[in-house]
């Protein structure tokens, strides 16, 4: 499988505090990468920095982003302006940060259409009321002419990834897609952004503190604490083979249909810096000494 993006040793700090550190991970075609952790763990800020939008205190000290041959870390934001939404789109946590409040869903589709295909508004707006009515709804016309703010939070959310999805990005980036989603709608866009993968070959860069997505869509999973990778494998490794104890403590804490709940111990952490990469099978690698 050929390489679409590929991090190598990254290290990201905010306000020269480590943020991100030595990440190195790879992006197959038409393959879909979960990024897990819990809440400061440093997996948002990994993917904002793909494609530069790591704010005035935010900024990459070492390591490399190259996407298709092209050094990501080194263009302008000119130069990464041309390549978001057409090459890689983002889908943001907090989905009212995706539009501009004072114009309407259909207005900035358009927008977007327009500058990347080229498309008349036409064209972007049946486009749009397609992929709208794949994420569950109803009336997409109606969601068209209404302002963000007229929006639900689970609505907003599914108007920015159809947002995502207009130009029928290369890369697709999701951060937390469905955190502001009940359940039948979080599988709704789970089951959009797959069929996203199968119709389009989209690969996805995903990071989630879902177990449950993770499950269901990832190829291949890193397990994310403190800013590093700590554990790296197939999601079968992952889910049925976890070798870190913060991955066995992620998953204690997803409860089990039938079972009492019973309250996960707290992982107290341990020191990774001088951890080593111990390699339990061709797809399947640890931080630190495994317990396998």
């Amino acid at each position: 499988m050929s390489e679409l993006l590929s991090i190598q040793q990254l290290n990201i700090a905010y306000n020269d505090i480590p943020t991100v550190k030595d990440v190195s991970l790879a992006v197959g075609e038409n393959q879909i990468i979960g990024i897990v952790g819990e809440s400061g763990s440093g997996k948002s800020t990994l993917i904002r920095a793909v494609i530069g939008l790591l704010g005035r205190e935010g900024r990459i000290t070492s390591g490399s982003i190259v996407f298709q041959g092209k050094h990501l870390e080194t263009m302008t934001p000119g130069q990464l302006r041309d390549v978001r939404g057409g090459e890689i789109a983002m889908i943001f946590q907090q989905p009212e940060s995706s539009f501009d409040p004072i114009r309407t869903i259909g207005d900035q589709f358009c927008e977007t259409m327009k500058l990347h295909e080229r498309a008349t508004r036409a064209d972007a707006l049946s486009r749009a009321g397609a992929i709208l009515r794949g994420l569950g709804f109803d009336d997409p016309a109606r969601v068209l002419r209404s302002y963000p703010f007229e929006l639900s939070g689970g609505m907003c959310q599914r108007a920015a990834i159809a947002v995502g999805m207009a130009c029928r990005p290369r890369l697709l980036l999701a951060d937390e897609p469905t955190s502001a989603l009940d359940v039948t709608v979080q599988a709704e866009t789970v089951r959009t952004l797959m069929k996203l993968r199968e119709d389009s070959g989209t690969s996805i860069l995903l990071v989630t503190h879902n177990m449950g997505v993770i499950a269901y869509m990832a190829d291949r999973v890193g397990v994310m604490y403190k800013g590093r990778i700590v554990e790296w494998g197939t999601r079968q490794d992952i889910l049925l083979h976890a070798a870190h104890d913060y991955t066995r403590a992620l998953i204690s804490a997803i409860p089990k249909l039938g079972e009492p709940f019973v309250p996960p111990k707290r992982y107290e952490g341990r020191d990774e810096e001088n951890a080593v990469k111990v390699q339990l099978s061709p797809t399947h690698w640890v931080l630190g000494e495994a317990t396998a």
